[in-house]
């Protein structure tokens, strides 16, 4: 009898199976072990359900990544109103929010920009940035180039900082590799060579706002001058 009791509350206790549900643990799976372990039956497992049961929320494993990648657009807190500040520090700001998320679900990044990208919680994102543009006066073609050349920007920095984050360097890994490019050729290399004799190991953080002001430069030129009263 306590065996049944004890099953009876544990049964009471679990929460319904819902569409919701199912996307957060497939997030929590794939946060933990990767897309590739993805599978109805992994996910069964981790709802603690028959795994035929997840196909009355979804209609297969796309439709279950289109929502996973949706559900971590959704997590860049879109401000009410406008960002403060120039639309300069509104465009970088807007690309911090969208790092800090990417980096807090880096496994689910290959399909951000693809599954996800037609959802409303990306459609939102996205029209939030471009509003930030053509209101600063860029045109609607140059808004997008610009907008497609800090997603390409900050995407790539954030895969290279999570296949290789620089904290996790032991400080004797990090002396071999400036002790390999102190030793180039500064006749074959001469450029290299000249950046290198700095000392500096790349921050991600420092690079990102670098890049960012790079960009952010580039668009400044593109903005047509104000016409004088």
């Amino acid at each position: 009898m306590a065996k049944k009791g004890s099953t009876d509350v544990k049964a009471t206790t679990r929460s319904p199976l819902t569409r919701e549900r199912v996307v957060a643990d497939a997030l929590k799976l794939v946060d933990r072990e990767g897309l590739d372990a993805l599978t109805m039956r992994a996910l069964g497992r981790e709802l603690c359900c028959d795994p035929m049961g997840i196909y009355r929320h979804v209609r297969d494993k796309d439709e279950l990544i289109g929502a996973l990648a949706e559900s971590v657009w959704a997590e860049i807190e879109l401000p009410e109103g406008r960002l403060p500040g120039t639309w300069q520090e509104q465009f970088a700001e807007a690309f911090r929010l969208l790092r800090n998320t990417l980096l807090s679900h880096p496994n689910v990044l290959p399909v951000m920009f693809t599954s996800g990208a037609q959802g409303p919680a990306a459609l939102e994102r996205t029209e939030f940035a471009l509003e930030i543009l053509i209101g600063a006066g860029l045109s609607p073609h140059d808004a997008m180039s610009g907008l497609h050349a800090a997603s390409c920007f900050l995407l790539g920095g954030v895969l290279g900082q999570v296949e290789a984050p620089a904290e996790s360097w032991e400080e004797a890994q990090v002396e071999q590799v400036m002790e390999f490019y102190r030793h180039l050729s500064p006749t074959d290399f001469p450029s290299l060579t000249k950046v290198m004799e700095t000392g500096e190991v790349p921050n991600p953080d420092d690079s990102f706002e670098r890049g960012m002001d790079l960009i952010i430069r580039g668009l400044e030129t593109l903005v047509p001058a104000a016409v004088p009263d």
